[in-house]
């Protein structure tokens, strides 16, 4: 039988003649969870090196045989003869405690020992366990730690609490010099998946089934400002690990960590046992498996085929010891199964806008407009020497209301019934979907889709990725193409004029100059414009005032709009005068002014009659030749 033990590092403290206060246990051993000796898994160090006024710790861990979660009673003794004479380290100086914090005062070198007591256990006797001999040399200068190695007991631990299974372990130093005087400190890069002691190094593994690897680190800072560290990986979980394989091709789920180091060969039958079901993918149903024997510590998946791929496999381990039962009960793992000779598809695609080829690029289109011939060419390349895509399906996600002119695989047309026109593929697009593509090893397949744009309203951008997927039974396979950007336009001068207000007029205001009200000065704009235009052409942007201002009883204003530009200005009556003018390649700004330049009004005459006067302006926007 293949029993638990801990590594010990045998290194007498200071010399052979030290004589300890009573002989240090054996190392403890374990099967499974379970100790089955008394002793120290974690020692205090042989040798200790601090210098005066600097804290030293004597870290230890001691186990009881048999079950149960029982903690010690501690006490340290210490020696400064070479062990000739032991006296008891005072309560003052925490000498019952587990972890022994000295702090020196002056050079020598001092020896301890501790001893573990368990009492009133569920055996009704006594268990004592003697630690090995730790000696602290307090020296008179520093002594920098110049490299680190770690180790740990168990590379594995579990993430629920069992006695059957261990979820915590110890990290151990190697440092050199080993006659290092600063302190090591501990630390963990995740600590959702576990924690560690600062000081011992002891590992807990998370008790809430989170699975993953953390990364232990130790760190040494030395007085000189360096800083010395090591780190060491160990794996969280529930016992077992997912399994891909292929179709047809065995998969073995085997029991990780300390439970699944099992003699097959034990002659001890009646000590443990270990069940394997399986959870069926879409079931609920836990049906067990038949094993190669009843303490088996894996499980073979002989024959899967793809059909069984999301299957649950999982143990149930039963340890009987001194007529007590107890039970752990792994992780559900996965199994994964592919296809056994998968293609191995390149999806090579790009798109083409045949009508505008301005700023454009295989991938992306810009400024695409109603009625735009777009194209998209896709190359399906299976350079696989053996696995073939067996009916496939492409999807191409679409512009909804694109139409769809042709489309040619390899040189010839299709038919319109040998493809699909999805019009809601997905809350965004529309879907060219097209069935049963084969392609061989080594063979590539070429599709040509050739589109027309449908109708804009609004600027938009469609960003798509065209895929193949195959879900036939033993040959499924899935890949993505090149992520496609075409970004739409409108293609319009997109313009909002708005009315114009000169607010209340004195009744004689002859010969003045009347401003606009507030909300047409800027930063408002009067003409509001949205140049969409893909090609943008020279443009030129007239007023005129095209009737004179009359009120509701048909009376007229003695009075007109000018255009000012600073100190100049145009009569608009009648008269069709320059705004504002483009030049090529550039959008058509909006038309705003300051409050004392654009369109004002100017009385030439008085009294004014009472009414709301209005009067109509025509603007217009031409092309400049």
């Amino acid at each position: 039988m293949i029993t638990g033990g801990i590594s010990i590092k045998n290194v007498t403290a200071d010399s052979e003649d030290v004589k300890p206060l009573n002989k240090p246990s054996d190392p403890p051993h374990s099967f499974l969870g379970v100790w089955t000796s008394s002793g120290y898994t974690l020692q205090p160090d042989a040798q200790n090196y601090t210098t005066p006024g600097h804290k030293v710790v004597l870290n230890t861990k001691a186990v009881k045989s048999g079950w149960g979660f029982m903690d010690a009673n501690y006490r340290w003794y210490k020696s400064t003869d070479g062990g000739v004479n032991w006296s008891e380290v005072s309560d003052y100086d925490a000498g019952m405690t587990k972890n022994l914090h000295i702090t020196p005062k002056e050079v020598g070198t001092t020896y301890y020992q501790q001893k573990a007591v368990w009492t009133g256990s569920w055996f009704n006797s006594t268990q004592v366990a003697w630690s090995q001999v730790a000696a602290v040399h307090v020296v008179p200068q520093d002594i920098y730690a110049k490299k680190i190695q770690l180790s740990h007991d168990d590379d594995y631990l579990y993430n629920t609490k069992n006695e059957i299974a261990p979820n915590s372990t110890l990290v151990r130093e190697q440092v050199d010099p080993d006659n290092y005087t600063e302190d090591l400190v501990w630390s963990v890069d995740n600590s959702e998946l576990a924690s560690i002691d600062t000081e011992t190094g002891e590992l807990f593994a998370n008790l809430l089934g989170k699975s993953g690897v953390v990364t232990v680190s130790a760190t040494i800072d030395n007085p000189d400002g360096t800083t010395i560290s090591a780190s060491t990986k160990v794996i969280i979980g529930g016992g077992l690990a997912d399994q891909v394989t292929e179709s047809g091709k065995s998969a073995r789920f085997t029991l990780l960590g300390r439970i699944g180091k099992l003699d097959l060969n034990s002659k001890e039958e009646s000590e443990y046992t270990i069940k394997w079901f399986r959870q069926p993918v879409g079931t609920s149903q836990s049906i067990e498996v038949d094993a190669s024997s009843n303490k088996a510590s894996f499980i073979d998946v002989t024959d899967p085929k793809m059909k069984n791929s999301g299957d649950l496999y999982w143990a149930v381990i039963n340890v009987r010891e001194n007529g007590k039962d107890h039970s752990y009960t792994t992780n559900k793992a996965k199994l994964t199964v592919e296809p056994t000779d998968k293609p191995n598809i390149e999806l090579n695609n790009e798109v083409k806008n045949e009508s505008f080829d301005v700023d454009n690029i295989d991938t992306v289109l810009n400024q695409v407009s109603h009625n735009d011939k777009v194209v998209y060419e896709n190359d399906i390349i299976n350079k696989s020497d053996g696995g073939s895509l067996v009916n496939g399906e492409f999807v191409l996600p679409i512009r909804p209301g694109t139409g769809i002119d042709s489309v040619i695989i390899d040189g010839v047309k299709l038919d319109p019934k040998d493809y699909r026109y999805v019009a809601e593929y997905d809350d965004k697009s529309s879907a060219l979907i097209i069935d049963n593509i084969n392609c061989l090893p080594e063979q590539t397949r070429h599709i040509k889709i050739s589109t027309t744009v449908g109708s804009i309203t609004q600027n938009e951008t469609l960003i798509t990725q065209p895929q193949i997927v195959s879900n036939e039974e033993d040959h499924s396979y899935s890949k993505v193409g090149n992520i496609l950007t075409l970004n739409y336009v409108t293609n319009i001068l997109n313009k909002s004029i708005r009315d114009i207000s000169y607010g209340s007029i004195n009744a004689y205001s002859k010969e003045k100059i009347i401003s606009r009200t507030l909300d047409t000065n800027m930063p408002n704009n009067v003409v509001e414009i949205k140049d969409q235009r893909r090609v943008k052409s020279p443009l030129k942007v007239f007023v005129s005032q095209i009737s004179n201002f009359t009120n509701e009883k048909g009376i007229l204003l003695p009075g007109s709009l000018r255009l000012y530009d600073n100190d100049k200005y145009v009569d608009i009556i009648e008269n069709k005068s320059l705004v504002e003018a483009s030049r090529q390649n550039e959008p058509v700004k909006s038309i705003g002014w300051s409050e004392k330049n654009g369109l004002l009004l100017y009385m030439h005459g008085s009294p004014v009659l009472e009414g709301k006067y209005s009067a109509t302006l025509n603007w217009t926007f031409e092309d400049s030749v």
